[in-house]
């Protein structure tokens, strides 16, 4: 009995200096790669990328106006409604006489309505444009990110430097700054959502539905395709 309880003490022993062997070295490469030289210039880097690309969004949805989108409504209503021409009138209606056919087809004065749901889908139109730019740059930043890393584990592996360690260390770099871009995404991403709300309620329009509906879908997009995201990057940067 005392020997049976020796043993799964001994296991239990094993297993926790195991268990903490795998915490110090996971810690190591964290620490390594999250304080690197190559992460901090990536950091500063991409930083300035998202930037340069939040205020592209945020000049594009300053030019939005509804004045603009109303007018343009209004033209496409009216094309809609244009007449038929002088051939297609005489084709269809050949036995009327020329007074009638005047009086059928000479287009008509009316008012033209725009309504306010018709306002909100045009600036709703207007920022799916924007925020599926964000995400194509969101994409393209990746790429780059898993080709810079690919190109670097490349050298390692022609150096002949690709031991396990430098092998976690550089995993570690490359996840940190993948983590860096992510948080500077989700930074831009709300900045333009607040210019966006902005710009809505200065023209009555209840901003609520619409930016949680962004934000939902942003939220859903960003959860699925961050594991295909990491796993895809790892596997780019250890060249498999």
């Amino acid at each position: 009995m005392e020997n049976s309880k020796k043993n799964s003490f001994f296991i239990w022993f094993i297993l926790l200096l195991l268990l903490g062997f795998i915490l110090i070295t996971l810690t190591f490469f964290w620490m390594v790669g999250a304080n690197s030289n190559a992460k901090n210039e990536y950091a500063q880097k991409n930083l300035k990328e998202v930037n340069l690309i939040t205020e592209k969004s945020i000049e594009k949805i300053s030019e939005i106006d509804s004045s603009t989108l109303q007018i343009a409504m209004e033209a496409e209503t009216e094309e809609s409604t244009t007449a038929p021409d002088d051939e297609t009138v005489v084709k269809s209606k050949i036995k009327a006489s020329e007074e009638q056919k005047s009086l059928l087809y000479e287009p008509q004065s009316q008012t033209i309505v725009v309504t306010k749901e018709q306002i909100v889908d045009a600036f709703i139109q207007s920022y799916n444009e924007i925020m599926n730019e964000q995400k194509q740059e969101t994409l393209r930043m990746l790429d780059d990110l898993i080709a810079q890393g690919q190109a670097e584990w490349e050298v390692i592996k022609e150096n002949g430097e690709d031991t396990p360690i430098v092998k976690g260390e550089k995993i570690s770099e490359y996840l940190s700054m993948v983590s860096i871009m992510e948080n500077n995404t989700d930074q831009s991403f709300e900045t333009v959502l607040g210019k966006m709300k902005e710009q809505l309620e200065a023209e009555g329009i209840d901003a609520e539905p619409i930016i949680k509906q962004y934000r939902e879908e942003y939220k859903q997009v960003k959860e699925e395709n961050r594991k295909i995201m990491m796993e895809k990057a790892i596997k780019a940067f250890q060249g498999e």
